[in-house]
């Protein structure tokens, strides 16, 4: 009784203190998206000529935030902003479109930066300020705001549940909802206001519920970091394959080395458990490549190899960049260099059909999406140089060539593969370049 009775005279007290809790994380929420909307902007990109895989014909819109006012920088999505040749626009809340233009675009994380061409249109404003010193907890509140299905300038919030690699590289997984219209946007901290994500995408399948992802912020810190000092941000080409961490062991086992001789010689089972004057083990591949980029010339591993630690250093190839990156257009056919990290151990070609458009003369000849293009007239094929002059060569004699494609045919059958010969009318061939 007398237990209860002090509980009974302190209930007042008690929901004091809660309803004063609740009001100041409402007032923090309400702060954060407030701050929010002036920082973040819409974003429109139109693509009249898909070169990448993973891009479509269009008008996209998407979102971004103002990470560098002075310098007009803005993070956004690669996949808002696509890695195909596009004309981009954007504008803040109550404002006109101002023209932009990408600045860099990441191969490897859905990260991308993008600046206004008029600088007048963002006098005034506040750049957002990025948690860069590492992941949120579980359980930390955050809030997502963008346009969710053209509801522009608008918030939902969660909670962070975790941090992975496997289904988004460098991803942190929350529960607050991510739709169309929400990538590139801020994922936003409800207790610090500070931005821990850039809001990518979400699962939707049935019996999946509020899994939704963003690219953690320490992330896009370091690319904006060394974008700022003049350094090539770049992340290693990705000639290292590891093993699937299906268990979520936290274990980065190198399952393949495909780099040519001369470059960092890591073995098939070397654990790597750290990069050398970086802070921090490496437990997945999206840590071992942000400690990676800006110093592929000179790189030591601290590794474990048949059970005893050991110190390899070497350098790193950089991958392609997106921006300057060329294509071969032909027929409607766009020939491109193929990304297939293995594909000297399946002995694919490097030059693979990056897409076909519907109704051309490409598709009526046959061609899919990422076919692997093996040879043409009956000569192997190297490299997209090799490619185009064969086929102006076609073009000026009037005739078609004959393109002989390795296409995946799946497990069913006798054969991993299937060949086919396609003879192709060249028309319109050029040269596509994704601008910078």
């Amino acid at each position: 009784m007398k237990i209860s009775k002090h509980i009974t005279h302190c209930l007042p007290v008690i929901a004091a203190m809660l309803v004063s809790v609740t009001v100041h994380a409402g007032d923090a929420s309400e702060a954060a998206f407030a701050s929010a909307a002036k920082y973040t902007v819409k974003i429109e990109t139109t693509v009249r000529q898909p070169t990448d895989p993973g891009d479509e014909l269009g008008v996209f819109s998407g979102a971004g935030f103002v990470v560098d006012a002075q310098r007009g920088w803005v993070v956004t999505n690669a996949h808002v902003t696509t890695r195909s040749p596009a004309t981009i626009r954007l504008r803040f809340r109550n404002g006109a479109w101002i023209a932009a233009k990408r600045v860099y675009v990441d191969p490897y994380l859905d990260i991308a930066v993008i600046t206004a061409a008029d600088r007048a249109g963002m006098n005034g404003v506040t750049a957002a300020t990025l948690a860069c010193d590492g992941f949120p907890a579980i359980g930390h509140p955050v809030g997502a705001f963008g346009h969710p299905w053209d509801l522009d300038f608008t918030g939902t919030r969660g909670i962070v549940a975790g941090v992975s690699d496997r289904f988004e590289a460098g991803a942190l997984l929350t529960d607050a909802p991510i739709n169309d219209g929400n990538s590139g946007g801020p994922l936003i901290s409800l207790a610090t206001g500070k931005v821990v994500g850039v809001n990518t995408s979400a699962i939707e399948a049935k019996g999946v519920q509020n899994l939704n992802f963003a690219v953690a912020a320490h992330y896009a810190c370091k690319i904006l970091d060394l974008l700022r000092a003049g350094h090539d941000p770049s992340p290693p080409d990705r000639s290292l394959v590891f093993f699937a961490d299906s268990g979520q062991t936290g274990v980065l086992k190198v399952a393949r080395n495909f780099m040519p001789p001369g470059y960092l010689a890591l073995q098939p089972g070397d654990v790597v458990k750290a990069v050398i004057s970086e802070a921090g083990p490496i437990t997945r591949e999206s840590e071992f490549v942000h400690a990676l980029r800006g110093r592929l010339d000179r790189v030591s591993l601290r590794i474990e190899r048949g059970g005893a630690e050991l110190v390899v250093s070497g350098r790193l190839p950089a991958v392609e960049k997106i921006l300057g990156r060329k294509t071969v257009y032909a027929s409607g056919v766009v020939f491109g260099q193929a990304r297939r990290f293995d594909a000297s151990e399946i002995n694919f070609s490097r030059v693979a059909a990056c897409q076909v458009e519907q109704g051309s003369l490409g598709e009526s000849a046959g061609f899919e999406k990422c076919d692997a293009i093996e040879a043409i007239d009956g000569e192997p094929v190297r490299d997209l140089d090799q490619v185009y002059r064969q086929l102006a060569s076609a073009q000026t004699a009037g005739k078609p060539v004959n393109i002989v494609i390795k296409r995946v045919a799946g497990l069913q059958g006798k054969n991993f593969f299937a060949y086919h010969e396609i003879s192709l009318p060249v028309e319109e061939l050029g040269w596509v370049r994704v601008e910078d």
